[in-house]
């Protein structure tokens, strides 16, 4: 199953703190709170496309997942740089990758598996190209 996630990927943010009655209350930065609503719509449109996948419920089984990050290279570069970047001799760096990876495969829990824990095999990587998006592997693991 390929999910492919439109538009800027958004790393994990770090939880955001309040007090309300005299309570300290931890929450998710809405950033990261609607990127996960958009890789819910993105991997419940992709299921429904795919037979296997349409009529089931999440699976209890393990997991393996490929995430690829692009990022869109800054219009500021010069024409050297964006092609450097096109070709892989330049990669983004920050936001760390598994904040990436966090987000979405928290965004995919109760859709594919019922927790990410169920993902034993990860592979993550970050690139530029011409338009932002993720695209996510995922693959069912048998286990004899």
């Amino acid at each position: 199953m390929k999910i492919i996630i439109p538009g800027d990927p958004v790393a994990m943010g770090r939880p955001k703190f309040t007090v309300q009655h005299g309570y300290a209350q931890a929450y998710t930065p809405a950033k990261s709170r609607e990127y996960k609503k958009r890789i819910e719509v993105c991997a419940l449109e992709a299921k429904q496309m795919d037979q296997f996948w349409k009529e089931s419920k999440p699976l209890t089984c393990y997991f393996s997942v490929e995430i690829e990050i692009f990022r869109d290279i800054p219009s500021s570069w010069k024409n050297l740089d964006k092609n450097k970047a096109l070709n892989a001799l330049l990669r983004p760096g920050k936001p760390d990758l598994d904040n990436y990876a966090k987000t979405i495969l928290d965004g995919l829990n109760g859709i594919f598996w019922v927790d990410d824990a169920q993902v034993v095999a990860l592979t993550v990587s970050k690139w530029y190209d011409i338009s932002a998006r993720a695209e996510v592997t995922i693959k069912t693991i048998r286990i004899n």
